[in-house]
């Protein structure tokens, strides 16, 4: 499955919310020391390949509780790019991007509640960098 995202974000007023461009579920790059990657405005581009490794595992952990059922078993290649401004137009020194390869479990706890698993390597170009994510949960 290809599947992409156009996530664009703004807040404004005496009390406007800075968004953290760099995360799990943003642009999932190593962070630069120099500059800090927040702002009022943000705008975010993500892009998977999804194909499968192994289709249906149903692997079954009933020694232990809570169980889990371990269905199915994914590859993910992802390129991630994004920007962010405290003003209206986006310079090229707020823009950042990051690619990389991840695994993702689907996995159910007690045979009824989706618990994935995903585990996330990605390689951001801006500062020749590796970083290593896990998260549970979907991404987008």
């Amino acid at each position: 499955a290809l599947a992409n995202r156009l996530l664009a974000v703004t807040s404004f007023g005496r009390d406007a919310h800075r968004f953290n461009l760099i995360r799990f579920d943003r642009v999932r790059a190593f962070p630069d020391s120099v500059t800090r990657r927040a702002g009022s405005n943000l705008l975010v581009y993500n892009l998977e390949w999804r194909f499968p490794i192994v289709y249906d595992i149903n692997y079954y952990t009933a020694f232990m509780f809570p169980d889990f059922l371990f269905r199915s078993f994914y590859g993910v290649a992802f390129a991630d790019a994004g920007a962010v401004s405290d003003t209206s137009d986006f310079s090229s020194e707020n823009y950042m991007s990051g690619c990389g390869v991840g695994l993702q479990f689907d996995t159910f706890v007690l045979q009824s509640y989706y618990f994935p698993l995903n585990f996330y390597l990605s390689w951001s170009p801006a500062n020749d960098r590796y970083i290593f994510y896990f998260n549970i949960g979907s991404v987008f």
